[in-house]
């Protein structure tokens, strides 16, 4: 669906991307992720066709830079902020960006109503919130049916209700069979993700499954246990157990179990919680409460940017 070939874009002097390339298959969702400045922003552009690039970008079959017309109508785009016209309403900004995308005024009202925006239709558009303005940018993302949907930043500045609701609205986008491109610094979306891709500087510095990606980076999920006080000695020499101790291992990620108010707080690779939890278990200690906090790109992704490694 999309494909990106050693993608470089200067500003002068100034190289935001440099030989970036990857590729996001057809009904996958795909998490572009870096620190702001990473080229992020600059990346989605050129594939919307909106910059002059080295490179190249493929988008259903349609080349961006000879063929823009009829690649850019493939992508449906939800930017980081959604700018309207002047003292227009929902329903009047619905219709001219219908009238853009030469979609039927029709097509406009059964997206607002979709989106459970049509009761508001009449309100300044400006005076929307940061979640109904995302609503609003999603259900006009939409109008012409795009097989690609590209995110910009999109739970940025949104509440915490607003981030839950969009990671359900991913769901549904996957389900419906749309391809996705989510860039991003924070997001916790990636478990959604068949690809990460990790920028930095204007290059990628890892990329393929968020999984892949987590055991390269030997991240550990983070598990909260409460046992009864007397079992919590026996406790800890089972999960140690597990370890060779290292006294210079990084605090948050090693095997030491620490005590905080009435958990102990642990910290395992994914694939070794099921082997810890069982053998706990069958040494007859009672498991009075279990929280396990995953591991996930967003939050150690600072360590492929530290790594410098190359894609």
């Amino acid at each position: 669906m999309l494909t990106v070939s050693n993608l470089t874009k200067t500003f002068g002097k100034f190289r935001a991307l440099d030989g970036v390339s990857f590729k996001v298959e057809k009904g996958d969702a795909a998490l572009l992720i870096g620190p702001n400045g990473a080229g992020k922003t600059t990346a989605i552009k050129c594939v919307l066709g909106l910059l002059r690039y080295k490179g190249t970008i493929i988008v259903n079959d349609k080349n961006v830079f000879n063929d823009g017309g009829r690649a850019r109508a493939q992508i449906g785009y939800v930017p980081q902020q959604l700018a309207f016209g002047y003292d227009s309403s929902v329903e009047e900004q619905a219709y001219f960006i219908a009238k853009l995308k030469k979609a039927p005024k029709q097509e406009a009202v059964d997206a607002l109503k979709a989106a459970h925006l049509w009761e508001i239709r009449r309100r300044k558009a400006t005076s929307l919130s940061h979640g109904m303005r995302q609503k609003f940018a999603i259900s006009m993302a939409m109008l012409t049916d795009p097989p690609l949907l590209i995110f910009d930043e999109p739970i940025n500045n949104i509440d915490l209700r607003g981030q839950l609701e969009f990671r359900n609205r991913v769901m549904e986008l996957k389900k419906m069979g749309k391809t996705l491109l989510i860039a991003t610094h924070l997001s916790g979306l990636s478990e959604f993700m068949a690809t990460a891709i990790v920028l930095a500087k204007g290059r990628i510095v890892a990329q393929g499954t968020p999984g892949d990606l987590l055991t390269r980076m030997n991240a550990a999920d983070t598990l909260y246990l409460r046992v009864n006080e007397d079992d919590g000695p026996r406790v800890t020499k089972i999960v140690e157990g597990h370890f060779e101790y290292n006294p210079n291992q990084e605090e948050g990620t090693g095997p030491q179990v620490r005590q905080n108010g009435d958990w102990l707080v642990f910290s395992l690779p994914p694939g070794m919680k099921a082997n810890v939890m069982k053998e706990i278990q069958g040494a007859g200690i009672e498991i009075r409460d279990l929280i396990i906090e995953p591991s996930t790109i967003e939050s150690q992704y600072v360590k492929l940017l530290g790594e410098g490694a190359p894609a």
